[in-house]
């Protein structure tokens, strides 16, 4: 399911002993929030869809929403402002409404400090279709992953 680069005879390319995927893995965002499915038969730029909000409402294409980024993100890190939202470049900053002084990382570190303890839940808001080609991708990519 994961896309990995290939030389030009068609094997892996490894880095520091692992298979290197196409895209970096610090890109592999999505917003809570939003209730997403992939249809892996779909070609590329299609096969992501937003199939509700997570509180049930439906995702409307024409609204504006409020969200929530970090500043790699904020400023076009990763692409998905400019390459998915096709927000121009120039128009990003127009379009903060509030930056504070601190990154992400120092909010986290502070929420973390004062909560003394945490418990991470998946969110599942996710779903890949057709399942059975899930099932065999997740299968055939733990073993280059994690032998």
């Amino acid at each position: 399911m994961l896309k990995f680069n290939l030389d030009d005879q068609g094997k892996l390319i490894y880095s520091r002993g692992n298979p290197q995927l196409t895209s970096s893995y610090y890109n592999f965002s999505s917003a809570a929030g939003i209730n997403y499915n992939v249809d892996v038969r779909n070609v590329a730029g299609d096969k992501i869809r937003i199939t509700s909000m997570t509180n049930g409402e439906p995702f409307d294409i024409g609204k504006i929403y409020t969200v929530a980024l970090n500043s790699y993100r904020g400023n076009g890190g990763g692409g998905h402002l400019t390459l998915g939202a096709k927000i121009p470049k120039d128009k990003i900053a127009s379009r903060i409404i509030n930056s504070t002084q601190k990154d992400l990382r120092y909010y986290l570190m502070k929420w973390i400090e004062n909560e003394k303890v945490i418990t991470p839940k998946a969110l599942n808001n996710w779903s890949l279709s057709p399942q059975d080609w899930w099932v065999k991708g997740k299968e055939k990519d733990s073993v280059l992953l994690f032998h």
